[in-house]
């Protein structure tokens, strides 16, 4: 029989004063001396107030059990509950799995529904509502402040109304006092930091643990632990957060590095800056730059060579003018104005000739099939133009089909499978978009993904664009969901399950495009670790999101941990082709983008140069946005892109990813469009130019990439200035200088004239584009010279100007006069010059189609009476005779260069009658 608390202790007291022995006071109740003594010595361990609770029968704890379950893995079963109440036991392990990693029994899941009652659906919808409640998101957070503090509101009433304690209150009020910032970003959860634990390893252990690694890779984590002095388990936390758990990765790690402290900081070699791979981990401690007394003299020679040079020219230059009468003196001018303009634009020029060279090269570089049908860099295509180039040795450890330079130039990730699917954001800022937004809400909120993933409309709109989203809301999706901040208000809605719709309307245009990504980004979901970005005229296809991820995983030598990789962003291609047929303006514009897209960021993504963001079609790691921050330049995203370089971020480019997008169809649209373009970005290279040029962030590749982009609105400016320069030297003021030719002049403006249409002319050629698309060069020739003036005014104004500019929005029409199917960029692999061509794979019907189905559904925006036929239809050639096509590109790069070394054959002569008219004056 059981004592009571109040019987035990009348026993222990008879004991105490002597009344009974303890023999006989045990033996009468029934007890051995054993228990009483534990009694005993619970009664002298407590006060006398506290003796009578003391001697209780104290309430078994499941927590001190051997084989209890976890408590993060008792949370992550209660959160699949709040998740899915209706699920079973086999689909609560899964989605156990997804966070933890770990697979639990029907028996451990049983307990932990039975010891917090869940046993019953009743009780899991209860506890699934407490839930939801218990734990506000920074957005509500931010609505019950501003009832409070703004809208005068009792904090009691707010804390039932939120369901929260008013403790909680208080501790979110004092944030924001020490914030000041009413904003929904004042009130988001802090990230928990590693670094803050008091049992992290300093970080000078961490760096000569990496450093032992990145010598010998072959050691177990016990002799490193036994070298370093830690101990084996903190060793294997190092390895394991740095990715560096297995062999083969310390094996990568250790090739790919080379130690330059005795604290372990590791520095990417100059094969890996090239490739664009970082493997140094984001751990690993940092130190400032250190140059050597020798670099400062070599630093210094150049300087002075450089400096010696241009002072002496321009004296040499002065002393020439002098000497002549002001008639000639005149004509010298303008032939020194035209030879500095046109050698600029020359420098424009050869970059564009040797980014051919480059592309054509990496065409003939095909991955080479080993018997079993295994690749390897044995079976790659060395041509003489890939030896020249250094782009012959591509071998690497990445799987088969994957180049390691070039990685966004990979044309077939089929074979990458994605283990894990992670919850994407997808923003899309509008601005009176009425033509085209039904069309993007259908694209948009259908995407082939098999994970979640929240599409939030960023709607800055004055006209029927907003009726027309809460419509679509209305008809197409359920449960929706009102909030309302300062200044704008959300609409959240599910389309269907695991695809989100949020509609942000604000009442101005504060921030531009900028700011309404901003305002975006701070109502995404916390659990989404990616952002993608469309503007409003694109029809992205289905398989977008996951062709996205797997760029992503292969840049980072197929691990699905991205915070280990320094490649922020993957941009895709702004594939302006919807409405190419509808007159001259956008044909032209359609072959521009070709040899943009195709050729020169192609280029660059070979060679590893400064990747910009363009503005759309791109998905961006969310704390690395989150980090950077969005700003409101009205060229926000070549900013973002500056931004992300200042921080040690890269950027990788594709011609892969595709998303269909109409291009500019009026003139004045156009100019508006590129005086926008010109002066923000002239505006940026301002603010950002010392930050980034002596930033060690950025390699050799990237700061040459820099120098060339920083004047780039303002190359055919120098080019016309200079044609016109020449002209007016040789035909109304006759004179030259004494080391130029006529022969060096013609050659050089042929050069400059020829480079820009060849570079569109090879990107619609690797792009297998239609014969009516060649056209557009004629157009793109035209509208250049259109838009200088007003180009070079604006990318002046941007320098010198502080502030920027308004933004001017392009207009949309909403109309498609051509059907379209993705592009291949066949010639990517199967080679332009001579040789065995690959064979082209397979590509997947059911993208196509649908796009085809919905522009045929929304027949509304086709224009039937000039759409073309299938883009497959076309054929530049038959099979037997592809050599005609090839060979004919071939000469005609072999006459351009031959057309410019002609002119260091050429004698520097002075014209004999200019001489003579010099001798009559």
């Amino acid at each position: 029989m059981r004592l009571s608390a109040q019987s035990r202790l009348e026993l222990i007291r008879s004991v105490i004063s002597k009344e009974k022995t303890a023999a006989k006071a045990c033996r009468e109740v029934g007890i051995s001396r054993k228990t009483f003594y534990k009694w005993l010595k619970r009664y002298t361990d407590v006060s006398e107030g506290a003796r009578l609770q003391a001697l209780n029968d104290r309430q078994w704890s499941l927590k001190l059990h051997g084989r209890k379950t976890p408590a993060y893995f008792e949370k992550a079963v209660l959160d699949a509950i709040a998740q899915k109440p209706g699920a079973n036991y086999q689909e609560l392990n899964k989605i156990v799995y997804k966070t933890t990693r770990r697979n639990l029994s029907r028996h451990a899941i049983y307990n932990i529904l039975k010891r917090n009652n869940l046993k019953d659906l009743e009780s899991k919808l209860k506890y699934k509502v407490k839930k939801t409640k218990a734990k506000l998101s920074h957005l509500d957070r931010f609505l019950l402040f501003q009832s409070t503090l703004q809208e005068g509101k009792k904090i009691s009433d707010s804390c039932k109304k939120f369901g929260i304690s008013r403790k909680t209150y208080y501790k979110w009020l004092k944030r924001y006092h020490n914030i000041q910032r009413l904003s929904p970003e004042t009130f988001k959860d802090k990230e928990w930091k590693l670094d803050k634990h008091p049992r992290i390893l300093p970080k000078k252990v961490v760096g000569e643990v990496l450093s032992i690694v990145s010598k010998r890779p072959e050691l177990s984590s016990q002799k490193i632990a036994n070298m370093v002095g830690v101990s084996n388990h903190g060793v294997q936390n190092i390895l394991y957060r740095n990715n560096l758990n297995l062999y083969e990765k310390r094996l990568a790690f250790a090739q790919a590095i080379i130690p330059v402290s005795t604290v372990g900081v590791l520095v990417p070699t100059k094969t890996e800056q090239t490739a664009g791979r970082q493997f140094a981990p984001s751990l690993a401690p940092a130190i400032a730059r250190t140059y050597k007394a020798s670099s400062w003299v070599k630093i210094f020679l150049i300087a002075s060579i450089v400096t010696s040079t241009t002072i002496y020219s321009l004296i040499w230059w002065i002393n020439y003018i002098s000497t002549k009468v002001t008639f000639v003196a005149l004509g010298t001018v303008f032939a020194s104005i035209a030879l500095a303009m046109g050698s600029v634009f020359f420098l424009y020029s050869l970059k564009y000739y040797i980014t051919l060279a480059i592309v054509l090269s990496f065409s003939q570089t095909e991955i080479g099939r080993r018997p079993g049908g295994a690749s390897g860099p044995e079976g790659i295509r060395k041509g003489i133009l890939s030896w020249i180039l250094g782009l012959a040795n591509i071998g690497s450890s990445l799987p088969r089909g994957v180049e390691r330079r070039g990685v966004g130039l990979t044309p077939n990730l089929e074979h990458i499978i994605l283990k894990r699917y992670p919850k994407i954001s997808v923003h899309i800022p509008l601005y009176n978009e009425k033509n085209v937004v039904e069309r993007l809400l259908s694209s948009v909120t259908s995407f082939d993904y098999r994970g979640e993933y929240e599409v939030i409309i960023a709607d800055d709109s004055t006209d029927d664009t907003t009726l027309i989203i809460n419509n679509y809301i209305k008809n197409n999706c359920v449960a929706p969901r009102s909030f309302s901040g300062v200044g704008w208000d959300l609409t959240e809605a599910e389309v269907r399950p695991g695809v989100i719709l949020k509609h942000i309307h604000r009442t101005s245009r504060q921030g531009f495009k900028g700011g309404a990504l901003r305002l975006a980004l701070s109502v995404t979901d916390p659990a989404a670790e990616f952002v993608s970005v469309f503007d409003a005229d694109f029809v992205p296809y289905p398989d977008t999101l996951e062709l996205f991820l797997k760029y992503f995983k292969v840049q980072n030598v197929m691990s699905e941990d991205y915070s280990q990789s320094k490649v922020a962003a993957v941009q895709g291609y702004q594939w302006h082709v919807l409405n190419k047929s509808e007159n001259w303006i956008t044909r032209g514009v359609r072959s521009e983008y070709s040899g943009s897209y195709v050729i020169e960021r192609s280029g660059a993504e070979i060679y590893s140069g400064l990747k910009q963001i363009a503005g759309s079609v791109y998905m961006i790691r969310r704390d690395v946005l989150e980090e950077v921050g969005w700003e409101t330049s009205i060229t926000e995203d070549f900013q973002l892109t500056l931004k992300l370089y200042e921080k040690g971020y890269k950027v990788v480019y594709t011609p892969y990813i595709q998303a269909p997008a109409e291009c500019v169809s009026t003139l004045k649209r156009l100019i508006r469009q590129r005086m926008r373009w010109a002066e923000g970005h002239s505006n940026n290279v301002r603010r950002m130019f010392t930050r980034l040029i002596f930033n060690p962030n950025l390699t050799l590749s990237e700061k040459l990439e820099l120098l060339y982009l920083s004047p780039y609105y303002l190359q055919a400016f120098f080019f016309l200035v200079g044609t016109l320069s020449w002209l007016i030297s040789e035909a109304v003021f006759p004179a030259r200088l004494p080391f130029w030719t006529s022969l060096w002049g013609w050659s050089l403006v042929l050069t400059n004239f020829i480079s820009l249409p060849l570079l569109n002319a090879v990107g619609l050629f690797l792009e297998e584009s239609e014969e009516k698309d060649y056209l557009g060069l004629i157009s793109f020739f035209a509208l250049t010279y259109i838009l200088v003036p007003f180009q070079a005014y604006s990318a002046l104004k941007g320098f010198l100007e502080g502030k920027e500019g308004p933004w001017f929005r392009t207009p949309k029409t909403g109309r498609i006069t051509d059907i379209i199917r993705r592009g291949t960029f066949y010639r990517f692999i199967a080679g332009i010059l001579p040789g065995r061509a690959a064979a082209i794979s397979p590509i997947k019907a059911n993208n196509s189609q649908i796009l085809a189905n919905d522009i045929r559904l929304n027949s509304h925006y086709l224009a039937l009476a000039t759409a073309n036929n299938q883009f497959s239809s076309f054929k530049i050639s038959k099979k037997s005779n592809r050599w005609i096509g090839k060979v004919t590109l071939v000469l005609v790069l072999i006459s351009a260069m031959l057309l410019h070394s002609m002119i260091f054959r050429a004698q520097p002569v002075q014209a004999a009658w200019l001489s003579g008219w010099e001798k009559r004056v």
